[in-house]
């Protein structure tokens, strides 16, 4: 496997920056960075951080996507779009709430979920037996 020169990652990165000219979802931005010979995509966008309480409105940035310099133009376009699709996947899960709790927070540590998966709950009890047959 060959490595490029800095000059050849400049240029293709340089060429996915110019894709993006074309490219548009809301008010958000496609920012296409690079360290070393690692291109990225993140998503930015204003919008409250909805972990601090009275946030005002500042930069959220989705997680880097990394680029493949071999990838096609529909590869990098596609990536764009499951970008933007986790991001706002990401906000909604921050602002679905079940009794004022955002059950499916995507910030929740996997080793607390992993803590919850035991044989101390029933995960599937009908709503019929768990009100008993009262409506809440």
């Amino acid at each position: 496997m060959s490595t490029l020169s800095e000059t050849e990652m400049d240029v293709i990165h340089t060429g996915i920056q110019c894709l993006f000219q074309d490219v548009t979802y809301k008010e958000w931005s496609f920012y296409i960075g690079r360290k070393g010979d690692v291109i990225y995509l993140q998503v930015q966008f204003l919008a409250e951080d909805s972990d601090k309480k009275n946030s005002k409105m500042s930069i959220q940035k989705g997680r880097k996507w990394m680029l493949s310099k071999h990838m096609s133009k529909s590869e990098i376009i596609q990536t764009a779009l499951k970008a933007v699709l986790t991001a706002e996947e990401h906000e909604i899960r921050e602002q679905f709430k079940y009794r004022g709790k955002a059950v499916f927070a995507p910030h929740i540590d996997v080793d607390v979920l992993h803590k919850l998966d035991d044989d101390d709950y029933e995960v599937r009890t009908p709503i019929e037996k768990k009100n008993n047959g009262t409506k809440n």
